[in-house]
């Protein structure tokens, strides 16, 4: 388990500190998240409100793809297809447009629903506070000079009182000549804790244990929990553990 001390962190801080003020914003004007066409009709009459010119956003780098790749093994974000979502961008809201990750570049893309053949916008990651596509909340953590793996896009997968469960999506490039030059990528995200302003990297169950003994055995099945990496699970039991570390009020600070 590698933990990371980060003075330099008050950055992020900050900009967690003005996600969560973001949302509070919105829940006050009957924000619903979500993704039905009420809530969408949300999402633009807050647009209206707070005197967004959405047309802006679109001023941006365009978009080449220089990376050949199959259907099922892309570079992007769950999907090729554009999705609905919202980006606070520039201390602006915006929810017009329709979104995808880049996840082997870490670029936040973004086309104009209501223009037929809309080129595909790059997005300033340094402007990009909070994005969301479907119901995955992304948090731009902020640059980092010391620590680079600490830089860009996290996935929150869990908001607790003291405790945030993070997810930096990668891919890993593989080059093809079997058929013409393509390329395949693979998914190795890395997960990471934090509490307080150090990071720790999960790379096992076991971590989450050695990280929190006092509630080693508090937690639900903690021999199993421990025991098991599959894959297929281990996201989900992952979850499922901070959230008990949460329910039983651990701590920003070390316990």
């Amino acid at each position: 388990m590698n933990q990371t001390s980060r003075p330099s962190y008050r950055t992020s801080n900050t900009r967690i500190s003005l996600y969560i003020a973001f949302l509070v914003i919105l829940s006050n004007s009957f924000f619903l998240v979500g993704q039905s066409e009420e809530d969408l009709a949300h999402y633009s009459l807050f647009d209206n409100l707070i005197g967004n010119q959405n047309s802006g956003i679109f001023a941006g780098e365009v978009y080449v793809d220089r990376l050949r790749d199959l259907q099922d093994d892309h570079k992007f974000f769950e999907t090729k297809v554009f999705r609905k979502g919202w980006v606070a961008y520039d201390g602006q809201f915006y929810s017009n447009p329709v979104f995808n990750y880049d996840i082997h570049s870490a670029k936040l893309l973004i086309m104009d629903p209501l223009e037929q053949n809309s080129p595909i916008i790059v997005l300033d990651t340094e402007r990009i506070t909070a994005f969301m596509i479907d119901d995955h909340e992304f948090l731009n953590s902020g640059p980092d000079d010391n620590e680079e793996e600490f830089n860009g896009f996290f996935e929150i997968l869990f908001e607790g009182d003291s405790l945030y469960l993070l997810k930096k999506h990668i891919k890993k490039i593989i080059k093809r000549t079997d058929n013409g030059v393509y390329y395949k990528f693979r998914d190795t995200p890395d997960y990471y804790i934090k509490k307080a302003d150090d990071w720790f990297r999960i790379k096992k169950l076991k971590n989450v244990v050695d990280l929190f003994p006092k509630y080693g055995t508090r937690l639900q099945d903690p021999t199993d929990l421990v025991k098991s990496s599959k894959k297929e699970d281990f996201e989900q039991r992952l979850v499922k553990i901070v959230e008990e570390l949460n329910n039983y009020g651990v701590k920003g600070s070390s316990e």
